[in-house]
């Protein structure tokens, strides 16, 4: 069974509540909608550590947020699996078939890394946030040995 199939993407309020979940149910991925935890404008303090404890991965295009120390403090603390998607002038088929087309990547990544874990995907790569910066994931990233002696 492939990591897809076991881990529950919540996708986040900005990325809308039909097109995009609809394709990404298509391809076999289970899908939960921010509506489903939270009011459309709740703060993301409020609904991180609900999705975080049920081990969801968190599917975003809010790029603020992996900015703000505050909402990045949140993530940390309750362990969150984040995903961002890179384009906010993105269709939903554009996004879905981004984030499909390195699917592989972040299966072997997300397997891996013990939470937290902070990931960027645009058209052409899958990028990690390690020490504050981010970095281009590489094949020494699928390895689970590199994740032993993390630090973030």
């Amino acid at each position: 069974m492939s990591w897809l199939s076991s881990c529950i993407y919540l996708v986040d309020h900005c990325l809308g509540t039909r097109k995009l979940p609809e394709l990404l149910r298509d391809a076999g991925v289970q899908v939960k909608l921010h509506k489903d935890v939270a009011l459309p404008n709740a703060p993301d303090e409020d609904w991180i550590p609900e999705a975080a404890a049920r081990g969801w991965v968190i599917l975003t295009q809010d790029a603020q947020m992996s900015r703000n120390p505050f909402e990045m403090e949140v993530l940390s603390e309750h362990k969150a699996r984040y995903v961002s998607l890179g384009s906010a002038q993105l269709t939903a088929d554009e996004q879905a078939s981004i984030l499909l087309a390195h699917i592989q990547r972040l299966d072997s990544l997300l397997a891996a890394v013990i939470p937290p874990v902070f990931c960027r995907v645009t058209k052409t790569q899958v990028s990690l946030l390690l020490h504050g910066k981010w970095q281009r994931m590489t094949r020494k990233h699928q390895n689970p040995q590199f994740w032993r002696k993390r630090t973030w």
